[in-house]
């Protein structure tokens, strides 16, 4: 098993951090067909977890039993701690964010909503009413998204949750080489990587379409 995960592994070209890059080094059909190396318990709960919280498959913010049912159910049947302690991590971003954006429009969950998954949804209501949750010692970017959210930067808040999430994944990298872990890493750095490069071009779109508009309008200007 150790030597398919060294030959994955050594398949798989390096990744450029995220908000430097302009194009992946490698597509996800190719990804995908070199992690059926993976052992079958191992791609099954890596499976779940791309499910679960991959960043161009973002959940609902509150209220969805179904995905409350998928956490539950990766809880229980992953059994990798590292990958779950990451998946908890992620599910708590985006109850943290959720709640951040409710604060502001002072809409407290009620009884019958969920203020986050699994043991956040208690979290955060016991702090609710505290600007950063009582959270910070575990999410110390939480006063920058505030800040962000409240000035309307959408693109800046999403470029401080991939790189927390990046930084996330660097002790997997790191102390987990050639097993599943970094593997793992791989992955969901991929997942960040891929948005922003989608990020990226319709940006590189949008300014184009900008940039026709005032030539357009250059020689209108001109003939009129």
């Amino acid at each position: 098993m150790s030597e398919r995960y060294y030959a994955l592994q050594a398949s798989l070209p390096p990744l450029p951090y995220f908000a430097t890059a302009s194009r992946l080094p490698i597509n996800e059909a190719r990804l995908r067909q070199r992690t059926t190396l993976l052992a079958p318990p191992d791609r099954h709960a890596l499976d779940l977890a791309m499910e679960l919280v991959r960043w161009r498959r973002q959940l609902p913010e509150s209220g969805d039993q179904r995905v409350a049912r998928l956490y539950r159910r990766f809880m229980q049947e992953c059994a990798n701690a590292e990958l779950r302690d990451f998946v908890d991590f992620r599910m708590g971003l985006r109850a943290v964010v959720a709640a951040l954006r409710r604060q502001r429009r002072h809409a407290e969950p009620g009884a019958g909503e969920l203020a986050g998954f699994g043991h956040w949804d208690a979290l955060i209501r016991r702090r609710w009413h505290e600007p950063e949750l009582g959270l910070a010692c575990v999410y110390p970017w939480i006063a920058d998204a505030r800040r962000l959210l409240e000035a309307g930067d959408a693109l800046g808040l999403e470029r401080l949750l991939m790189d927390a999430v990046w930084r996330r994944l660097q002790p997997l990298a790191d102390a987990f080489p050639f097993r599943f872990e970094a593997i793992v890493a791989y992955m969901f750095r991929w997942d960040v990587l891929a948005r922003w490069v989608d990020y990226d071009a319709a940006r590189a779109q949008v300014r184009f379409a900008q940039l026709l508009d005032e030539v357009i309008d250059g020689k209108r200007f001109t003939v009129g």
